[in-house]
């Protein structure tokens, strides 16, 4: 991705990051795009090129189909994914799947893309991504140039996977996930907890009445937006339907994301129902989304999670967790900065409850700016501009 912004920070030699991760589930293509904004923001155009690769893309075939599959084993067998991910975070069952079924189908690709590339900066936002890059990189005899960087994305179940000791600096969100990265071998000198990678535009002052008016929006009505990640999920629908059947005084905003049978029913219900409701496919506009909602009803992923706290937004988590967001429901519980509610449990009463009050939205909100992780990209945007000064 190559940019386009005014000379700020500039530095005398222009900086070639290679940022790899993989295009399953959104998270790890948004933390990507987090940092190219980043650079473009606090960088001149001249100084770095950026570009996001997914990596099991160049490699193809049966190691791309695998990963692909996530989003489809965790919505629909999610148990069956959530015991390959626990036994496949023991060193010697995560070296024998990455000796096996991982490094022979792909490094014969990565080792002529990454020579071809010769980056300055890797950055990985992927966990099966950095393993490979490293053995790339040593394989060309590359690892003293390259400066190496792992942004670690699951906030307290961190599988081993993202743990390399070959790299120069792993940040991790939590202490929790530091713990873990340092029990499993990496030195606790590279280690950095900085906080999460959300997109800056997330900081950035809304004007929300100008954003109601153009989605055809109340300006005093309590606004419900509801979302399923970038994939969208197929219970989104059922949510929906039961809050428009259920009356309440909300509109709703809801995002169906790449899901387009999704979006054609929610489309449909629309024109059924007089409650007023915005439906959206996948979309780059969630920051202003957020900004005119009053709470958000997502699944507990982290980058949704994070980008809410940004905004200081409540959640009602719902849906069946991967293995890695397990923790991420007992944070939202714990720190009483949302709710957390089972598949099927009904939103109306709940969803009642905070529309009567609003000292309620207020208390969450005040439990939001207290116990929010804070966004690392600008740090993460210098380390990787100086080489690993900040």
């Amino acid at each position: 991705m190559n940019t386009n912004s005014p000379q700020k920070n500039s530095t005398p030699v222009r900086k070639k990051i290679l940022c790899v991760m993989s295009d399953v589930g959104g998270a790890h293509r948004s933390a990507a795009e987090a940092m190219g904004e980043a650079l473009q923001r606090e960088y001149s155009h001249d100084s770095f090129s950026f570009e996001i690769v997914d990596l099991y893309q160049v490699a193809g075939g049966f190691c791309n189909f695998s990963v692909k599959s996530y989003p489809f084993l965790v919505n629909h067998y999610t148990g069956v994914y959530n015991r390959f991910f626990e036994f496949a975070d023991h060193r010697l069952t995560w070296d024998f799947f990455y000796k096996v079924f991982i490094y022979p189908f792909m490094i014969g690709k990565i080792v002529p893309f990454i020579e071809q590339i010769k980056p300055d900066v890797i950055l990985s936002t992927y966990a099966l991504c950095n393993r490979l890059v490293l053995d790339a990189v040593e394989e060309l005899n590359l690892a003293d140039r390259v400066f190496k960087v792992m942004l670690v994305l699951d906030l307290f179940d961190v599988h081993r996977s993202w743990a390399e000791p070959r790299a120069d600096l792993t940040i991790v969100p939590t202490a929790e996930a530091k713990k873990k990265i340092v029990q499993c071998g990496v030195p606790p000198s590279k280690v950095k907890q900085w906080g999460f990678p959300v997109k800056p535009r997330f900081q950035d002052d809304i004007q929300p009445q100008r954003v109601r008016e153009r989605l055809g929006l109340k300006g005093d009505c309590f606004t419900t937006l509801i979302m399923g990640g970038g994939e969208g999920v197929d219970y989104t629908y059922q949510i929906v339907k039961g809050l428009v059947e259920g009356n309440l005084n909300t509109q709703l905003i809801v995002i169906a994301g790449r899901n387009a049978r999704l979006r054609s029913e929610l489309q449909e219900l629309q024109q059924r129902t007089d409650t007023r409701m915005v439906v959206f496919g996948y979309t780059d506009k969630v920051h202003e989304l957020m900004s005119v909602s009053d709470v958000v009803i997502t699944k507990p992923g982290p980058t949704t999670l994070m980008e809410a706290m940004t905004k200081e937004l409540p959640v009602i988590i719902t849906g069946t967790p991967a293995r890695q967001e397990l923790h991420n429901i007992d944070y939202v519980r714990d720190k009483r900065i949302g709710y957390a509610l089972k598949k099927g449990e009904a939103f109306v009463p709940l969803l009642q409850k905070l529309i009567g009050s609003p000292n309620e939205i207020e208390r969450l909100k005040g439990n939001i700016r207290r116990e929010k992780i804070p966004s690392c990209t600008n740090e993460v945007a210098r380390l990787i501009m100086t080489g690993g000064e900040v």
